[in-house]
């Protein structure tokens, strides 16, 4: 029977700025006494703390109710938990544990999902009191770190299996977003990651430690407005009719770390499987007056693809500016195209055709880098046919997540 030494008190504030929300995930390790236990191995207890800014579904089952925990519209399905010895760099643990084995604490306000990792005899949920780095990853699923892929279980790599897992095969693994081909998504992608953190063995009995999570993909919302006093701008269709608009050059796969753990700013490399070029359309609707305005919002994978050389808007979008190094420097670079007709007075019942090319990135001369975690929200503003005033609002997802402005109050976990 295990005996806590001390009981473990975390008190964890989120303050909302610009739309702040921080995703806290506490690890408690809690030192045990029992004869045969090797002082090494210590159970291990995780509580991901999501007050105010997640929400419960209550769903009918047998027994009247079930929960679901939520990061937003993101449902948490399971977690791996990995440890690495900050010495030797070897891996020590990685835990996968199923939505089966996170559960409310109802006490608290809001949600608090308790990972209790097993009991005194579940050797399955022994981490090792070692000097660590941590890392946490949710709804990768099961066979992101193993060919076992039985998702609802909770399991833990094989000696083999850990002997052959470094930080760096871990930081390069990736996740499919959307379908093969077509990595255009209109509902958000769900997978989380924490950056690592350490873990420092204290006699006190009791750990805290706390790690932020991060999306693996970035949010782009897209306003189109016709701006012009008299005349009209207006979408282009497609076969069925739909007003769209194009996206050219989207990554296939998330990476679960930055860059995929890579140095180097390009990312991913240039080539059919990794970036797929499109077109891709993105239904919008249609701009029926004028000063009107309309939105669409898609999810993509991050695409580092470096910083050019134009000094100007307009010189963004040629290919000699760009930040490859290939005779097209702009190859894989992520870009907007908007085409339709504009009239001269919205009266009219014919107009021109015209085309505005947008590519994204940090800033509107020479940034070509769509990172994760972040929302970009571009504006653009048609006044006439040789004319689109662009207008990009980017919001990093560490200081603003996607949502709107919650202020947290202070939640107190006792144990």
């Amino acid at each position: 029977m295990l005996e806590f030494k001390k009981k473990g008190e975390m008190i964890m504030k989120i303050i909302a700025e610009k739309g702040i929300w921080l995703l806290l995930l506490a690890i408690y390790v809690c030192s045990c006494q029992k004869e045969e236990q090797p002082e090494k191995v210590k159970q291990l207890y995780i509580q991901l703390t999501m007050p105010e800014s997640i929400h419960v579904d209550t769903k009918a089952d047998d027994t009247g109710k079930s929960t679901v925990p939520k990061l937003g519209d993101i449902e948490v399905k399971n977690v791996w938990i990995v440890q690495f010895d900050a010495k030797t760099n070897s891996c020590l643990k990685a835990l996968y544990v199923p939505q089966s084995g996170i559960s409310q604490n109802e006490s608290l306000a809001g949600l608090v999902v308790n990972l209790s990792t097993g009991d005194s005899g579940d050797e399955i949920a022994k981490f090792m009191d070692n000097d660590s780095r941590f890392y946490v990853i949710a709804n990768g699923n099961r066979n992101l770190l193993t060919e076992d892929t039985t998702n609802d279980d909770m399991y833990s790599l094989t000696e083999a299996e850990l002997q052959a897992l470094t930080e760096e095969d871990l930081k390069k693994k990736a996740r499919l977003i959307g379908q093969e081909g077509a990595p255009l998504v209109a509902t958000s992608p769900t997978l989380l990651a924490s950056e690592a953190f350490e873990y420092i063995p204290s006699n006190d009995g009791v750990i805290k430690v706390r790690a932020q999570m991060f999306r693996a993909f970035a949010w782009m919302t897209v306003k189109i407005k016709s701006s012009s006093p008299s005349g009209l701008f207006s979408l282009d269709k497609n076969e069925a009719s739909q007003t769209i608009f194009k996206i050219h050059n989207l990554p296939q796969n998330m990476a679960v770390y930055r860059a995929g753990g890579g140095k180097g700013i390009a990312y991913p490399e240039v080539k059919d499987t990794s970036i797929i070029k499109g077109p891709f359309n993105v239904n919008i609707d249609p701009i029926t007056t004028t000063g009107g305005e309309v939105t669409a919002t898609f999810y993509m994978a991050e695409n580092l693809r470096g910083i050019g050389t134009s000094t100007t808007q307009q010189g963004k979008n040629l290919p000699a500016n760009g930040p490859g190094s290939s005779s097209d420097k702009l190859a894989g670079c992520t870009y907007i195209e908007l085409t339709g007709t504009y009239k001269y007075n919205s009266s009219h019942t014919d107009g021109v055709k015209v085309k505005y090319t947008f590519y994204l990135g940090g800033n509107f001369t020479n940034d070509y880098n769509i990172a994760r975690d972040y929302s970009y929200e571009l504006t653009f503003n048609i006044a006439g046919p040789n004319s689109a005033d662009v207008r990009v609002q980017i919001t990093d997802g560490n200081v603003a997540v996607f949502d709107e402005v919650h202020v947290v109050d202070n939640i107190e976990v006792n144990f």
